[in-house]
Order: structure tokens, then sequence, then C-alpha cells
């Protein structure tokens, strides 16, 4: 008999495991900006405000997919997840991004053993896209801050001609500090 009430304990424990909760709860695009609707407990935890991220005129937005307009918010707050000790879902994720972020998640837990990541990110839906261009040795995109390790970056790659992309609006440099941009 006790084994059998040990047994229905576990069974309706497993069965009232909380479902992920939906990370991302409304995409939209506004001309140049993805505004991303997050879940509020997420937010009110570890956020300041939703997320938004502005492109230049030459960016049609309008040609992207969920999973394309998710990456820039998602490859901000993997991390975050990680260490949250919640599972989050997402109705869907680029299948490289994903494979990427399995890889970081073994990088993360080989550099700090003793932490707890017990959080994870669960897409409902993996999609695989094709890149719209050719590979081009000569060309290379560089994610340029303008310290020691992009310049580095930059000047290893003299060879090429080199696309600088950069952030404002993160914590070193928000928003409101327009002259120091």
């Amino acid at each position: 008999m006790k084994r059998y009430i040990v047994l229905t304990f576990i069974s309706c424990a497993l069965s009232l495991k909380a479902e992920p909760k939906k990370l991302i709860v409304d995409v939209s695009v506004e001309g140049q900006t993805i505004r991303v609707k997050v879940d509020d407990s997420f937010k009110k935890k570890y956020l300041t405000d939703d997320f938004f991220v502005t492109y230049d005129e030459d960016i049609d937005l309008s040609r992207f997919d969920y999973s394309i307009l998710t990456m820039p918010f998602l490859t901000n707050v993997f991390s975050i997840v990680l260490i949250s000790g919640e599972s989050y879902s997402v109705d869907e994720i680029d299948s490289e991004l994903y494979d990427s972020f399995l890889r970081i998640e073994k990088v993360f837990r080989t550099m700090y053993p003793k932490t707890s990541f017990t959080g994870k990110l669960v897409p409902l839906k993996i999609v695989n896209h094709s890149l719209p261009f050719k590979k081009d040795a000569y060309k290379t995109a560089l994610l340029f801050s303008g310290g020691v390790d992009s310049i580095s970056s930059s000047l290893g790659n003299q060879d090429k001609k080199q696309l600088l992309i950069t952030a404002w609006g993160h914590w070193d440099i928000p928003l409101s500090q327009k002259s120091f941009w």
C-alpha cells in the first residue's frame, strides 16, 4: 500500500509540473524598430522595460519572420534565462541560433562550474533559414565597441572590407547620454 501511495504522489507531482512560461508576449515592427513585449514576471525580475532595437532605413524589417526578428532580444537574455531557474518558451527560433545557444551553455557550464544553470529556453518550433548571400572571404562584419578587443579584431582583418557594428544603449552607454555617444 505504501508503495502505491508514493508512486501516486510522484505521478501527481510530475503531472503538476508547470509548463514553461511564454518569454515573449508580442513582437511588432514599427518602421525601423522591432519591439518585443516581454513576460511581465521576467521583465520585473531582470529588465527595466520591454526590449526594442532600431535599424537604419536600408533594412527592410517587413521581410523577416518571427524567428529572425526575435534574435536580438534572445541573444541579450539567453544567459539570464539560464541562471533564472525557470523554463521559458518561445514560439519559434532559428536552428543555427538555437544550436549556438546549446554550445554557449556548455561553455558557461565549463567556465562557471559552481553556477547552477537550471533555466531553460524551450522553442516550440525550430526553423531553418538559408542565407540569401554568398560568403565572401574578402568581407567581414565585426561587433565593434571601440575598445581594445574590437580594435584588435579590426586590425586582424585589415585585408577585408569591414562592416563595423556597434550598439548604443547597453549598460555602459545609456540611451540618455547622447553627448557621450
